[in-house]
């Protein structure tokens, strides 16, 4: 989605006319550049965000084997806590 509105602002670009309308031409230029700028940022954020909770599942399973113990059931209330905030 974010690369067909790139393609279609600099398309809109080039068919304004670098020479004829250049404030019109540089604009879209720069608006495609925010635009692919800004679903660059969003799609990072979504990796990191499905990262982090792969790695928080794959600990709990850890911490879960040890929240059978009187002496480590603290450690996994903290990760209980910690997941569900």
């Amino acid at each position: 989605m974010g690369l067909n509105i790139f393609g279609a602002l600099l398309s809109g670009a080039s068919n304004a006319g670098f020479l004829t309308n250049f404030g019109t031409a540089v604009s879209l230029v720069l608006a495609a550049f925010v635009t692919l700028l800004a679903y660059v940022v969003i799609t990072i954020q979504f990796v990191a965000a499905m990262v982090e909770s792969y790695i928080v599942i794959a600990a709990g399973f850890i911490f879960l084997g040890f929240g059978g113990s009187r002496w480590t059931a603290c450690s996994l209330s903290l990760w209980r806590d910690g997941t569900l905030r």
